[in-house]
């Protein structure tokens, strides 16, 4: 055969280059619709490794206000230009690479996840649903910081879900006082007169059983980037649905722990209250929610 009878094909480039790896996107860009998840999600695995929070829903493949937070942060420490919008897959590739976050930078992007609703968001967080997608994500820590039981993760899930907020477990499970005693777990009262269970070393237990075995969690709620506040439509609607699926106890109160809740699925059983140190919305939601659920 001679070379002038050679015919050279063009094959089209649908994204599969016949067999050969996919074409990869040039950058990653914050905002619906998601995209790029996969990527996403191991660019904010490498931004929390180095300091840069990408906030309360972590590591979920979605580039939302947080996770554009923490990259404008990241850049401007390492130097790149623009803002967190968006970021070429390069430098993504390249974040574990760069600087740590400086410390007072790691601060304020605790600052920002922790923030209140700003006045744009009020109008989400007054309403009886929220803009959130129902996720429900366990980032406990201290001594409180075993799972939480199914009955209790079965009750918050149901009702993230019918409300539309997204749920932060910031104290869950611990070890039950029963296990605690029978190891022979050493008993100390901290600074704020709460008895603390030591076990080689290590604190344990901490209060009241409720929270033994993650019977009990404390949470904060999120709708549409901004922390729900307490007594306002949306967090009433919330506690409501909590109690409705299955929740027995709770606390919720400006002089208890401000915008965050108690929630349990112990109740009265160990001979404490419903409610305590709770605003009267507080004790509404929780009695509109035990009678939607038939038990008030």
């Amino acid at each position: 055969m001679r070379f002038n009878e050679f015919k050279v094909m063009e094959i089209p480039d649908d994204g599969n280059r016949g067999g050969q790896e996919p074409n990869r996107p040039t950058e990653l860009v914050a905002g619906k619709p998601y995209k790029n998840k996969q990527e996403v999600a191991k660019m904010q695995g490498d931004l929390e490794r180095m300091g840069y929070s990408v906030g309360h829903t972590g590591i979920d493949g979605l580039y939302g206000p947080r996770t554009a937070a923490a990259v404008t942060a990241y850049k401007k420490a390492n130097g790149l230009s623009g803002d967190g919008k968006c970021i070429s897959t390069q430098d993504a590739a390249n974040i574990s690479k760069g600087k740590r976050a400086p410390a007072d930078v790691a601060q304020q992007l605790s600052r920002f996840d922790r923030s209140t609703p700003t006045a744009s968001r009020m109008a989400v967080a007054t309403g009886e649903t929220g803009e959130g997608s129902g996720r429900v994500s366990e980032r406990q820590g201290g001594i409180r910081n075993k799972p939480i039981s199914s009955a209790l993760k079965s009750a918050i899930s149901k009702a993230a879900e019918e409300v539309k907020v997204d749920v932060v477990v910031r104290s869950g499970g611990q070890m039950s006082k029963r296990e605690a005693e029978s190891q022979g777990a050493r008993v100390w009262t901290n600074s704020s007169g709460q008895k603390v269970w030591r076990l080689d070393g290590v604190d344990v237990r901490i209060g009241s059983t409720r929270h033994d075995n993650g019977h009990a969690a404390d949470i904060d709620v999120y709708s549409n980037g901004g922390q729900v506040a307490l007594d306002t439509p949306l967090m009433n609607s919330f506690v409501a649905s909590l109690f409705k699926h299955g929740c027995e106890g709770g606390g919720g109160g400006k002089g208890y722990m401000g915008n965050r809740i108690h929630v349990d699925v112990i109740g009265t059983a160990h001979g404490g209250g419903e409610t305590w140190r709770s605003s009267q919305q507080f004790v509404a939601a929780v009695q509109t929610g035990k009678r939607q659920r038939g038990v008030a």
